[in-house]
This record gives C-alpha cells, structure tokens and sequence, in this order.
C-alpha cells in the first residue's frame, strides 16, 4: 500500500458511500463498458469516469458514475495510469 496515500475512509469510501454503492449497484446491476460490448456481466464496482483525486463534489457526482465490473474497471485504470506516464514522460 502506498504510505502517502490517505485512507480509503479519508478518502470518502466511508459507511454512507458503502450504502449509496450497495443502491447504486442493485438500481446498475450490469457493467457498462461490457454491455456496450454485447456482454451481460454483472458490475462489482462504482468507477468515477473522471477521477475525483478528492473532489468530494466529483466524488457524489452520480453523472460521474458507472457500474463496472472488476476486470473493466482494473483495464481501465491501468490505462488511465499508462496515459499519465506517458504525458509526464513527454513533458520531461
């Protein structure tokens, strides 16, 4: 775990986000990057579509959400990390 990183309770992932996801999740049941697929797999996660990086406005941003499941939403993330590396990389 990276040691400068807050908690995830810092971070917002607290008890009430626990319950909004739960309701998020039962109202979303499906993944959307596998249902514009054609595929009909159920989503383990909320992913923030724009990453908050601690904007708690961003963060309850409900038109910021989507369901995903773990694989999309690992894909995704890598890819997101890929693309900031390569623009710090280019900057240099």
């Amino acid at each position: 775990m990276d040691k400068e990183r807050p908690s995830s309770n810092a971070r917002g992932y607290t008890a009430t986000w626990q319950r909004r996801r739960r309701e998020y999740l039962r109202e979303n049941p499906l993944c959307r990057h596998c249902q514009n697929k054609g595929k009909l797999i159920p989503a383990d996660l909320i992913d923030h579509i724009i990453p908050h990086k601690g904007d708690m406005n961003l963060f309850w941003d409900e038109t910021n959400w989507q369901p995903l499941c773990t694989e999309c939403h690992n894909r995704k993330t890598m890819n997101e990390s890929i693309a900031k590396r390569t623009i710090i990389n280019e900057v240099k």
